[in-house]
């Protein structure tokens, strides 16, 4: 597996059109249609980053943080295959739900961004990825909030000093977000119906998840689900 990963909270308005000038048109109008502009540039971002990392292949187990520099340098390429391939969603949005099939080898995609950070995860099994911030916001509003997740995680998060919280709300809700990219039903499946325990294991209907967790500086963090 790997995970590709850009900060595009600032210098990236140029080359955003440059890398939207290589997404099929589909993906294009997709990212059109989004009113914020930050939105676009991760929905952008984000896609050419999937053709990026295809066209790089697989190192294993790695987070690469490419310059802006050498994305570009494979523009063509990156144009060549995103018409090829185009960009088929699924159920809940999931881009690509079925994987793609590159030089004989089967890929599975997910991507994530949070407020400037953008990621896109390629594997040989199916993954789910999710990338957030640590949110600036009362330790009140958080636990209205994390009043929807299983009460084992509840009893686990009142446990915690307030200087904690939001920090380890993050890094929960960062997992189970990405238990549900990977099996694919978002957020129609209740957050309180499946439970990340302390090892950071769950069992959900499609079976046993392990997720690895990062932290990302300054602020943030990524989780990785796999099936087990």
């Amino acid at each position: 597996m790997s995970i590709y990963i850009v900060n595009a909270s600032e210098g990236y308005e140029k080359i955003t059109e440059l890398m939207a000038s290589a997404l099929p048109e589909q993906r294009r109008e997709q990212t059109d249609r989004l009113k914020q502009p930050s939105d676009r540039t991760a929905g952008v971002v984000g896609a050419y980053l999937v053709y990026y990392a295809l066209i790089k292949g697989r190192p294993y187990d790695r987070l690469v943080y490419p310059e802006p520099d050498s994305l570009l340098e494979l523009q063509v390429e990156v144009t060549r295959l995103a018409a090829r391939l185009g960009w088929p969603i699924g159920g809940q949005g999931k881009p690509f739900p079925d994987g793609v099939q590159i030089n004989g080898k089967h890929y599975h995609i997910n991507i994530s961004h949070s407020e400037g950070l953008i990621g896109a995860a390629i594997s040989d099994t199916p993954v789910g990825i999710d990338i957030q911030r640590i949110p600036e916001i009362s330790t009140s509003r958080l636990e209205r909030i994390s009043s929807r997740f299983h009460p084992l995680e509840l009893e686990r998060l009142r446990g915690l000093p307030e200087g904690q919280y939001a920090s380890e709300f993050c890094r929960l809700w960062a997992c189970k977000e990405s238990v549900l990219k990977l099996c694919g039903k978002g957020l129609s499946l209740p957050l309180s119906s499946f439970c990340i325990t302390p090892d950071d294991t769950c069992i959900i209907d499609s079976g046993p998840v392990k997720t690895t967790v990062y932290r990302l500086p300054p602020d943030a963090f990524l989780a990785v689900s796999v099936g087990i």
